[in-house]
């Protein structure tokens, strides 16, 4: 499996993508790309997953992840011991502000992703911080990304040269060689987009955040946007980095801002 991707990532990335430019003209720079590369697709089709269980049902008439969006919706609702719930924490009750996510905090000079900003409620409540792998953070934040699925997806970038900084910080990650394989998410992601390894489809980096988290239905699992990076650092021997720490985070917010115009579709579904 390995020997295969030292062979064919021989290839050089494409120098107009990886040169220094601001984020706006480096976000229409990869989405010329794709669109030059495959003239037929249209942008938002890249949000599609083509995966044949994904937007499939159950017996029931349900998606394949029911069970973990309605737990998540009633952990969403319940009232925590003082009488709010998570609802008091986030605009519009929770409910379809998967675009907001991620956002740049001014006040605090880093990326906010929604699993901090639950954490956050959490705590504001008075109740502990979830380790970012536990079920009930999973299930909340696969409901809350399901009632926003076809929401454009707006990354702001803030008038704060820290937040350009910060992206700038993603991107360099995106680009960067890493692991005993001595490869770059880009590797994969831009240069062997769309191409298959195995039986399975690489998805191209426009579109693969959208459709973050995922219902795994061989095992009844989810996972997150930040356990997938980590899956693809192991992909290349890598070490993974602690879920929702500062590089992934950054990370989040490049991919995100580069995928601002294409349409929400989580949760993907494998």
């Amino acid at each position: 499996m390995y020997v295969y991707f030292v062979v064919v990532l021989l290839v050089c990335l494409p120098a107009l993508l990886s040169a220094s430019t601001e984020p706006r003209e480096h976000q229409q720079q990869l989405q010329d790309y794709f669109l030059d590369k495959s003239p037929a697709i249209p942008l938002s089709s890249y949000a599609n997953d083509y995966s044949p269980l994904n937007n499939s049902v159950t017996n029931t008439g349900l998606p394949p992840y029911s069970q973990q969006a309605q737990r998540g919706k009633k952990l969403l609702a319940t009232p925590f011991s003082n009488g709010h719930n998570y609802g008091y924490c986030f605009r519009n009750n929770g409910l379809g502000i998967g675009s907001d996510y991620p956002y740049f905090d001014v006040l605090s000079g880093q990326v906010k992703t929604l699993a901090m900003d639950i954490n956050g409620c959490r705590e504001e409540n008075g109740l502990p911080a979830y380790a970012y792998n536990h079920a009930d953070m999973k299930s909340l934040v696969l409901y809350m990304m399901d009632t926003s699925r076809r929401n454009i997806t707006n990354v702001i970038m803030p008038n704060d040269p820290r937040a350009e900084a910060t992206f700038n910080q993603g991107k360099t990650f995106f680009f960067s060689r890493r692991g005993q394989l001595d490869m770059a998410c880009a590797h994969c992601h831009i240069d062997y987009a769309n191409k298959n390894y195995g039986q399975q489809q690489i998805p191209p980096a426009l579109g693969l955040p959208l459709r973050m988290p995922r219902y795994d239905s061989s095992n009844d699992t989810i996972t997150t946007l930040h356990e997938r990076f980590n899956q693809c650092l192991g992909y290349t021997k890598a070490k993974p980095f602690p879920l929702q720490s500062e590089a992934l985070r950054n990370l989040e917010f490049y991919l995100l801002y580069v995928n601002n115009t294409l349409p929400l579709n989580a949760p993907g579904v494998k």
